[in-house]
């Protein structure tokens, strides 16, 4: 029987913090990107302030960027300089 209660697991480590501007501005900038998601042009703006991108989006990206590398846009929030692939 699995018991929950004592298989917790506890994550340390480093806080992370998603780069959407740079993400959408490799991806091909704002137009192109609301052209790819068929979104008004304020949608990539939305996206970049609030760091929020579902995994359809990302799909949706990746099929006319199959060459980018999401994981290059995860920064370490610690002092906003570094930079540490997930």
């Amino acid at each position: 029987m699995y018991d929950n209660m004592k298989s917790t697991i506890i994550l340390t480590g480093v806080e992370m913090k998603f780069n959407a501007k740079k993400f959408i501005e490799d991806a091909g900038g704002v137009r192109k990107i609301a052209e790819v998601l068929r979104k008004p042009r304020t949608a990539p703006y939305r996206m970049i302030n609030t760091r929020y991108m579902t995994s359809w989006h990302f799909e949706k990206i990746k099929e006319v960027n199959p060459d980018i590398c999401i994981d290059d846009y995860f920064e370490d929030d610690t002092n906003g300089k570094r930079k540490r692939k997930v």
